[in-house]
């Protein structure tokens, strides 16, 4: 479950125990603390943040939960405080007639799960050599290896059965809680085969075998250690043993409840937001409230678990009032409190969000005849707002983290939708500061995981030039030159010997690759992460060149040229026209995906001449606009902003209009504020993925970009081209934030033969209009004291000069 999972005993930890002047008398260490190194914090931005309470605004639903079905769970961090190594446990139990009974198994540690001697269950380990220290083969822990599927089935037979349990430990662990399928109270575990036997389990641990020497024979007899505590340790495993009873969603009025043992209630927000649950609580000591997060009702409840974490916070009361909120901040849109011990009725009143907001001097702003194109604008804005919190985060109830594809769209939208580029720029500094010796970048950073997806990394060179676009901060660029070469020089190091192009060619699956997380063919060489590591290599020669450095410069020429060049040998398929995913093995795939093809163009690797019959053979002038893939829940945003690029830059802008209009408008068309990691229609939405993601913010930066018509010529937006979509809208109007100040755009059809154009600025500015001809003879500019309009021969030297191998720049 990745999130982290908050558990505060009121008795030990008073109402005001996170103040600096709080009295300490009576504390206890507190289970879970981590230092923070100072590396790990770079110089906030120049922004006012504030605390702010926001109210819920309904109450959806009231009801019972009750529990339906056996649990048994073991925790060893309980029997041993921070227990770290081999443990386990052993318990009994005793059935009247052989059955097989489903059950699902939670935990995220490695493990074995024997009955009656017979391998149940294993999750995680590494295979064991001899001659070799054992403790090179410690198995990897949470998050580090895939976790199996929980289902499976629980083989007893009559009389006595033994169930042994063996876990690799490492500190926070839940331990494992087993949700058996038959009603409860008809399965009794104690410690041994006896009648008289009390409940829980024998425990012994740590234990002196590497994870890959366990065998069914581990002897527990004798032990003098038990752990009979059944008390639920990991809350949200435990809690899909209940079911809802008498279930009211009659959605009214947020207000003052009170909740007896057993009963819950579902507060909601206006939208989703992140922030921490807040509200006054007076109940009696040892009554305990779990709070769940989430974004998505199931029979009127947010479920325990969503996207691979628990979704949980469990609250200790004691006799006193308090006003509590949690610690670490959360993304939802409701939330569901049920008290799951209660000796009198539990009040809670003044329920609501606690959120961290922040002031900004020069915020952006887009508004147009077209209210789905504005609906589309306030979506992205109210997603950044739920996604930002010093950190471009991927989302609130997904990935928690900052993911560098995704930070950097969020990024280039936030530029135009807050104005501060600090933000920006100190997410450029976290992932330079998190590279490796290697060279290499992680996808994500700050973070204590090792997260390593090529695709991603690639993007720091073109988020840093699309940066530098509005504010031609060169010392920034001066500053990253030596961790620009350095990753280029890891990558190059990548290169095939033989094929002189990225990857290995007989690599059966790449999992280095994250692309889209579609259907694309991930073996051998891949087209797909070449064509990005052109087009970093290119946007590296840009900023090279930008800072003076030439013969840097000239070597990422140079090696993008021959990447161009030879992936267009290896994987062009001349029967289909198309690029092939992959060379793998001496031949090409036989897959040629949307995805490869649409960054072949991205790149510039698809020369121009064929880049329109490629983009005619994979994409429609109507909805859907591209062929629906096999698996619509993995159709997500981030690929798309390629596809918006792609389509923008190579003169297809009608097309790209209608479809953000189609696949991003769907979403505030159906009622949603925030962007879903889904917005296809073709997903049914609702039941999938996250409902607040930032990759899918791409539509902020195009709506500038294009719609209004406003892209730099120049470093720095002292010169910008004016290029608007006139049949887009009847009017636009528009604030477009850089570094030196605020650009204002309107433009509006006052009749059908009559074009009035207004642009003011905050700075000089020289505006390159590029409008059709036809517009020439019906337009009127109406332009401030500090704006001029030039000619294109009246131009400096323009930033978008590459080479043939590179698409139009942006």
């Amino acid at each position: 479950g990745g999130a982290f999972v908050e558990s505060v005993d009121l008795r030990h930890y008073p109402a005001d125990w996170q103040l600096v002047d709080a009295d300490t008398t009576g504390w206890e260490p507190a289970d879970y603390m981590v230092p923070v190194e100072p590396e790990r914090f770079l110089a906030a931005p120049d922004i006012e943040p504030f605390s702010e309470n926001v109210p819920f605004v309904n109450i959806v639903s009231r009801g019972e939960l009750e529990q339906q079905r056996v649990v048994l769970n073991i925790c060893f961090n309980r029997v041993t405080r921070q227990a770290r190594g081999l443990y386990a446990g052993e318990t009994c139990i005793s059935c009247e007639a052989a059955s097989q009974i489903p059950f699902k198994i939670y935990c995220d540690d490695p493990y074995y799960l024997y009955v009656n001697g017979r391998l149940i269950k294993k999750q995680g380990g590494n295979q064991q050599t001899n001659w070799t220290d054992p403790g090179w083969f410690t198995p990897r822990g949470y998050l580090q290896s895939d976790p199996v599927d929980p289902e499976a089935v629980l083989d007893l037979q009559e009389g006595w059965n033994s169930i042994l349990f063996v876990q690799q430990v490492e500190k926070g662990s839940a331990g494992a809680t087993l949700v058996i399928d038959t009603p409860i109270d008809t399965l009794k575990f104690v410690r041994s085969s006896d009648d008289f036997s009390l409940p829980g389990w024998n425990v012994i641990g740590p234990v002196k075998l590497a994870f890959d020497e366990v065998s069914p024979s581990l002897n527990t007899a004798g032990t003098e250690v038990h752990y009979y505590n059944f008390e639920p340790y990991d809350v949200a495993a435990h809690m899909t043993a209940y079911d809802v009873l008498n279930v009211d969603e009659a959605k009214g009025a947020a207000g003052p409840v009170e909740l007896t043992k057993g009963r819950f209630v579902v507060f909601e927000l206006e939208r989703h937001m992140r922030g921490c649950p807040e509200f006054t609580v007076n109940g009696s000591a040892g009554d305990i409230l779990d709070i769940f997060y989430g974004d998505l009702l199931h029979d009127g409840i947010v479920v325990p678990f969503a996207n691979g974490r628990r979704n949980v916070i469990s609250l200790h009361l004691s006799d006193l009032e308090t006003l509590w909120h949690s610690v670490a901040a959360q993304g939802f849109h409701y939330i569901m409190i049920y008290a799951r011990r209660a000796h009198d009725a539990i009040s809670i009143t003044n329920a609501g969000i606690r959120k961290v907001s922040f002031s900004f001097k020069n915020p952006g702003g887009f508004n147009s005849s077209d209210e789905l194109l504005n609906s589309i604008w306030m979506t992205g804005a109210h997603t950044l707002d739920a996604t930002y919190d010093y950190t471009y985060r991927d989302s609130g109830t997904g990935i928690d983290g900052q993911l560098l594809g995704n930070a950097m769209i969020q990024a280039i939208a936030s530029n135009f939708l807050i104005g501060d580029f600090t933000l920006s720029a100190k997410g450029l500094r976290e992932f330079a500061e998190a590279q490796l010796p290697t060279g290499e970048f992680r996808a994500m950073a700050p973070t204590d995981y090792a997260v390593r997806l090529h695709d991603h990394a690639l993007l720091w060179p073109v988020w840093l030039q699309k940066h530098v676009l509005y504010t031609d901060e060169k010392a920034l660029v001066e500053g990253f030159a030596a961790n620009l070469k350095d990753l280029f020089d890891y990558f190059d190091s990548l290169v095939d010997p033989t094929l002189n192009v990225l990857g290995d060619p007989d690599m059966a699956v790449n999992e280095d690759i994250d692309i889209d997380v579609d259907g694309i063919d991930r073996c051998g060489i891949s087209t797909a992460l070449n064509a990005l590591y052109c087009h970093s290599l290119l946007r590296g020669k840009w900023l090279f060149d930008y800072i003076g450095e030439e013969e840097e410069a000239e070597t990422c020429l140079q090696r993008a040229s021959n990447i161009a060049h030879k992936i267009r040998g290896l994987t062009w398929n001349a029967e289909k026209n198309l690029f092939a995913d992959s060379w793998y093995r001496g031949s090409q795939g036989e897959r040629c995906s949307l995805q490869t093809n649409i960054l072949a163009i991205y790149a510039g690797i698809a020369h121009p001449d064929i880049q329109q019959e490629i983009f005619e053979k994979l994409l429609f002038d109507y909805a859907p606009f591209y062929e629906t893939p096999e698996d619509v829940t993995l159709d997500n945003p981030y690929f798309k902003y390629f596809l918006l690029e792609t389509a923008f830059n190579c003169n297809q802008r009608e097309w790209g209009l209608d479809f953000m209009r189609y696949y991003w408008g769907s979403v505030p068309q159906e009622g949603a504020t925030t962007w879903r990691s889904l917005c296809n229609q073709n997903a049914g939405n609702t039941g999938h993925g996250c409902h607040c993601t930032g990759a899918a913010l791409s539509p902020n930066y195009f709506l500038i970009r294009e719609v209004v018509g406003i892209r730099p010529v120049s470093p720095g937006a002292r010169q910008v081209y004016f290029n608007p979509m006139l049949n887009a809208t009847e009017w636009v109007q528009a604030q477009i934030p850089t570094k030196n100040g605020q650009i204002r755009v309107e433009w509006s059809f006052e009749a059908a033969d009559r074009l009035e154009i207004v642009i003011d600025a905050d700075y000089l500015l020289e505006v390159v209009p590029t409008l059709p001809p036809e517009m020439a003879k019906i337009v009127t500019f109406h332009v401030s004291e500090s704006v001029s309009i030039l000619a294109q021969d009246e131009l400096d030297e323009p930033a978008d000069q590459d080479t043939e191998e590179a698409t139009k720049y942006s």
